[in-house]
């Protein structure tokens, strides 16, 4: 996946002849791929994982603000190890699946080239829970709503074509699970249009 996208940014890169242009009236489609940690409320354990991330996002004329909606895709999982020391995929696992649909609104600073934002959002979440305890399975789903920040920057290649680097902060509340806390790195390829 790293090769790839290697790949991908060396392409992207020596096709762009042109100055970078950030148009301050743009409208943004960007899908990102990233690593995210979270913490459950009251736990030791912090559970790793891929989050992909699609989002639509519409720049005001002035060219310094933007809002959007995204939505989400993360999954993380943490295994125990047993009484043996020997690590067991089914022995003291967890598992969370999220889908967050978020609404948000940035402020952009920067050149035309490269645009950094600082953001927040608010939006509902999704989530299913398995865990495997002593060979049993419990799985359970839930819902609440989160709120979280924003920061990253775009690099634009040309007038159509970027690359957006961010980091998410989440808090995630659900009626019957623990609340919880996610971290999301993301790197990802977007559209001006």
């Amino acid at each position: 996946m790293k090769s790839f996208l290697s790949v991908v940014l060396i392409l992207l890169v020596g096709i762009s002849l042109s100055q970078a242009q950030y148009k301050p009236t743009s409208n943004l489609l960007v899908f990102n791929v990233g690593f995210t940690k979270a913490t459950p409320e009251d736990s030791d354990n912090s559970l790793d994982g891929n989050a992909f991330t699609l989002f639509f996002e519409k720049s005001n004329y002035g060219g310094n603000l933007a809002g959007g909606v995204a939505l989400s895709y993360g999954t993380t999982t943490d295994d125990s190890e047993a009484d043996t020391g020997i690590e067991d995929g089914r022995v003291n696992s967890a598992s969370y699946e999220v889908i967050p649909i978020t609404v948000y609104g940035k402020y952009l600073f920067g050149t035309p080239k490269i645009k950094g934002y600082l953001g927040a959002g608010v939006g509902i979440q999704f989530s299913e829970e398995y865990f495997f305890l002593d060979n049993v399975q419990v799985w359970g789903q839930d819902s609440g709503f989160l709120v979280g920040g924003l920061a990253g920057l775009y690099y634009f290649f040309n007038e159509g074509i970027l690359l957006n680097a961010n980091y998410n902060f989440n808090y995630l509340d659900n009626s019957y699970y623990k609340d919880g806390y996610s971290h999301t790195f993301n790197l990802g390829l977007g559209f001006q249009f």
